[in-house]
């Protein structure tokens, strides 16, 4: 899992997500839900390394987790977990939604 910390980076995954779908997955750092998230995105992304995930951690970079809402049109939630493929999201779910089975039926 890669960091993100620029809007840059997300314009460059969303660019990237046109060729190869790419996971996201909006992160609290103090939350104990999205603790429980972030260890299932952990867990998915050690299982299909071929398919990018990223992460941005909410209260160091809102801006960006604000940047994502706006560009992928998705209201802002924490935890929650967002695929892009061909330039858009295509899936997202939140909470207690974000499970290894969600990760992996939503990259099927």
């Amino acid at each position: 899992m890669h960091i993100l910390r620029s809007k840059q980076e997300v314009s460059k995954i969303i660019e990237d997500s046109k060729t190869t779908p790419v996971f996201l997955l909006k992160h609290s750092l103090t939350c104990p839900v999205s603790s429980a998230a972030h260890s299932s995105f952990g867990d998915f992304s050690k299982n299909n390394p071929g398919i990018p995930c990223y992460v941005v951690h909410i209260q160091e970079n809102r801006d960006i987790s604000n940047h994502i809402a706006e560009v992928t049109g998705i209201r802002h939630a924490s935890p929650q977990a967002i695929l892009l493929s061909g330039g858009t999201a295509v899936w997202n779910e939140s909470h207690y939604g974000i499970t290894g089975d969600s990760l992996k039926q939503a990259s099927s």
